[in-house]
Formats: C-alpha cells, structure tokens, sequence
C-alpha cells in the first residue's frame, strides 16, 4: 500500500516484477491517472494524505490520516471507509497507526498523533471482544491522551518536532524528538479487554545528535523482558541503539551509546 498525494494505491510486487521491460536499472513508470498492470486503485480523498498505516494482524485494514484533522480506516477493497474520526479537533494529524496485543491479536489499539506528533491520543474498539471479525463498519471509542509540554520553549515548534515508531510486542510506541535530541518510550498497558488499555509509564533517552528518522525492533527474552533495539538516521550518522527500560518511570533522563555507528559521509562513499 503506497499513498501519492490524495491517493492510496495497492501495488502487486510479484504482478509488477513480471511485466515486460522491467528492470532494477529502468524501472516502470505509472501514472496515477492510468495505472499498470499490478497496481490497484483503493481510494481517493480531498485532502493530501499524511500517513498511511496497515494493522498488523488484519492485513487487509488500513487507516489513512489527512492535514485536513480527518482520520479513516478502511478495508482495502472497499471505496468507503469503515469509520471516520476527527481527534484532534480539526487539526491537522501526522500519525495514525495499529498496536496489536501479542496476547490477544483481536485486541487493537490505534494511536493518533496531533500536529508535530505533540498530542497523541488512544482509541480502542467500542465491543469489549475486541475486533474479532471483519465488517462493514467499525465503532471506535476515545481512552486516553498524552500530551508534551515544554517549559524552556514558549513555541511548541521550537520544543518539538516528534516521529513515531510503534513496537506492537514489546507494548511501546517510540517518539523521537529532533528538537530536543530525545527519544521518549512509551509503554501500552493493553489489559485485559480494549477499553482498558492505557499509557502506564514513558522514559526519555537522551542521544547526541537529532533524529532525521528511525525504526525499531524487539525481542522477547524467556524471562517476558523484551530487547528493544533503535535505528536512526541522524545528522551526522546512522546508528543502532538498545533501550533499557527497567529503570522506574520517575528517573532522570537515561543517556544512551550506540551500539554500532556509520558515519553518513563513509556511507555515500560506500554507495559511490
């Protein structure tokens, strides 16, 4: 699923690769007005479409976020959308992603991220079964929200510019604030039925450089612990860090060394 502009389209990699004349050093060109063999029309929107997120555990459900404020999930082979929110008041929204329970993969929890990803809000499935079942409509209802606030920057621009990476296994999901040159985990108590879950704890971790962009993995220990390894494009460098979030949620901010480092100039050269 790629989203262009106001558009959301489904490409068929395996449909794509076998057409005539494609290869890795000419590639196909399409346009989005007469599309390829392989490459599916889903939807089309008014609005330039901010983020586009597809849950984990039902694959053919997406959500679509706008700058327009609006918010969408959809089955993708559907032209309506299954439900319609507007979380942030009308404000534009520059997240919005699925965090599925490793327990239950019927228990979702969709956060939405407000402008610079400053506000996030939690909404979980209305049905206290959770999403068990597709169909033709979905009830969503609002749990909780976290917001940041900084008291050295009166600008909330000059204090924040956050990017978010969700961790569905280890019940995180990372902020990543260039301005501050921090990452902030936040940890999902899913419990035991949707509306239950909530934010239970958040750790800052403090790096040297700011954050251009980032993923992230985990791993489960046999203990229940979980690994959390960090990848970020920073200024400077691409490095690999690993989070310790044993520490109790009131300590100071946590510095953290990366792992491994490749400086970015080292990086160009290598592809040269």
């Amino acid at each position: 699923m790629v989203a262009i502009g106001n558009r959301i389209l489904k490409i068929d990699t395996m449909k794509v690769g076998k057409l005539e004349g494609f290869s890795a050093e000419e590639p196909l060109s399409c346009s989005v007005d007469k599309l390829i063999d392989g490459v599916q029309f889903v939807c089309k929107h008014d609005g330039e479409i901010t983020e586009l997120s597809m849950c984990q555990w039902l694959t053919t459900r997406l959500t679509s976020a706008f700058l327009d404020g609006m918010v969408k999930i959809w089955e993708d082979r559907n032209a309506l959308p299954l439900a319609v929110l507007r979380p942030h008041d009308g404000h534009p929204v520059n997240s919005a992603t699925f965090l599925t329970a490793p327990h239950r993969p019927d228990h979702i929890v969709f956060i939405i991220g407000g402008p610079l990803n400053r506000e996030v809000k939690i909404w979980t499935s209305a049905s206290d079964e959770g999403w068990l079942l597709p169909s033709d409509a979905e009830s969503w209802q609002f749990n909780q929200t976290l917001e940041l606030r900084s008291s050295a920057e009166s600008k909330v621009e000059d204090a924040f510019f956050n990017q978010v990476v969700a961790l569905p296994r280890a019940g995180l999901f990372l902020l990543a604030n260039a301005k501050k040159n921090a990452i902030y985990a936040i940890h999902i108590d899913y419990g035991p039925y949707p509306a239950a879950t909530r934010v239970d704890y958040i750790a800052e971790f403090i790096v040297t450089m700011p954050i251009l962009s980032l993923t992230g993995t985990s791993d489960s220990l046999p203990g229940g612990e979980h690994i959390v390894q960090v990848y970020c494009v920073q200024t400077q460098a691409i490095q690999q860090y690993a989070l310790d979030l044993t520490h109790p949620a009131t300590s100071p901010p946590m510095h953290i060394n990366p792992i491994s480092t490749n400086s970015l100039s080292n990086l160009q050269k290598m592809t040269k």
